[in-house]
């Protein structure tokens, strides 16, 4: 389960998951994973502070069996709000007994539409 909180200049996403004894194991910040790649994709980056993560509402994140975590995510800059491109992100996600591990396994240009819901 992962659970995605953004608004202006903020976003985060924490990934979650419950143990045969129903504990839940979590959480990991995939935010800490995914915006230093996202980011050094922006070539024209100077300042990564300046930017916060958008999580597009459509296409919806997903995780499959396997761990295959998939989003289309942009980089926005918090003083301008000028919006980045749109990259389509794959994380793979392990588990090892009560931790996770998240590696990003490809990052491409999104083609297609994507809508994002921020509030203001």
């Amino acid at each position: 389960m992962v659970k995605v909180e953004q608004h202006f200049g903020f976003a985060s996403a924490e990934l979650f998951a419950f143990a045969e004894d129903d504990t839940a194991i979590g959480p990991v910040e995939l935010v800490n994973v995914i915006k230093p790649t996202v980011l050094a994709k922006m070539q024209h980056i100077k300042d990564s502070d300046n930017y916060s993560l958008v999580f597009s509402s459509h296409p919806a994140m997903t995780i499959d069996n396997q761990g295959l975590m998939r989003a289309a995510i942009y980089a926005e800059e918090i003083e301008d709000a000028m919006k980045g491109p749109v990259y389509e992100m794959t994380v793979q996600v392990t588990r090892d007994a009560n931790t996770f591990k998240a590696n990003i396994v490809s990052i491409v240009p999104y083609v297609g539409a994507s809508i994002s819901i921020i509030v203001h």
